[in-house]
């Protein structure tokens, strides 16, 4: 078994990340949607900050992130925390790594007062399926949508004018 370590990034980490992010990019057929280096930084450590970057670290280097973004689940009627990536480099699968960064997670959201993870997964992926089928409490087949790229400005557009309501509580 790997010694691994996991620890949260901190801003020298960057360029590694973001590697690891095109490279996860890459094996989900997604590249034209890559992040740079500066997007990354701030989305993690700069004013929009707004997720937490997990790192596994071996004796030989980093071996794969997980990118954990606040959450709150009225299913579960409880604030947690929604792993948007787990990526492990192929050199270090299938020694621990996704299993080391999962329970980081857990304990992450715990710490902050969240009382559950939950994440997706494509459904062609078997190798992926069986290790969430591991750790998982719950499997649920779901369709994920998304809107992105011009039909995101289509949508943020539509209705320009009406104003949203934000009332101080």
């Amino acid at each position: 078994m790997t010694r691994i370590a996991v620890r949260t990034a901190v801003r020298s980490d960057v360029a590694d990340i973001t590697a690891m992010m095109s490279a996860l990019a890459l094996q989900q057929e997604t590249a034209d949607a890559v992040s740079s280096a500066d997007m990354v930084d701030d989305i993690l450590f700069g004013s929009g900050k707004r997720a937490i970057a997990l790192l596994a670290e071996t004796p030989e280097g980093i071996a794969g992130y997980a990118l954990l973004l606040d959450a709150y689940e009225s299913s579960f009627s409880s604030p947690g925390l929604y792993v948007s990536d787990l990526y492990v480099r192929p050199e270090y699968r299938r020694r621990g790594v996704a299993s080391a960064l999962m329970r980081a997670a857990a304990r992450v959201s715990r710490e902050s007062g969240g009382q559950h993870l939950w994440w997706v997964a494509k459904p062609d992926n078997e190798v992926t399926d069986r290790f969430y089928r591991s750790i998982a409490t719950i499997r649920d087949p779901v369709i994920a949508y998304a809107v992105a790229g011009e039909k995101y400005e289509d949508l943020a557009n539509a209705g320009v004018g009406d104003e949203v309501q934000r009332k101080a509580l």
